[in-house]
């Protein structure tokens, strides 16, 4: 007896839904600002550190970003940079990593 209703009132809430909301184009997403991703100094910063402990992974993932975007706006600088954080990744010896990460961050 009450199954039927319960089906009724399940298939009644199923079709109204939450509401429609406005209708229409969807608004723009916020334009994001590369140049302004990662400053200088919290590269510098974030190279200190990987320098005193020799470790990437997490600890160098916006580095690229960053150094991108100093490169767009410096790229005597930016190039070299880029240079050395290819360098930086595609080591693994802790000691060689210590000395790029210092050296780069010499740069900034």
């Amino acid at each position: 007896m009450y199954r039927p209703s319960f089906v009724m009132v399940c298939l009644f809430c199923a079709t109204l839904g939450c509401g429609g909301g406005k209708s229409g184009p969807a608004a723009p997403a916020p334009s994001l600002d590369v140049s302004k991703a990662v400053p200088a100094d919290q590269l510098k910063q974030t190279l200190d550190e990987v320098g005193k402990t020799g470790e990437t992974g997490s600890a160098t993932a916006g580095l690229r970003a960053g150094i991108e975007a100093l490169n767009a706006k410096d790229p005597a600088k930016g190039a070299g940079l880029l240079k050395d954080l290819g360098d930086l990744e595609a080591t693994t010896n802790p000691e060689e990593v210590k000395a790029i990460a210092k050296k780069m961050a010499s740069l900034l």
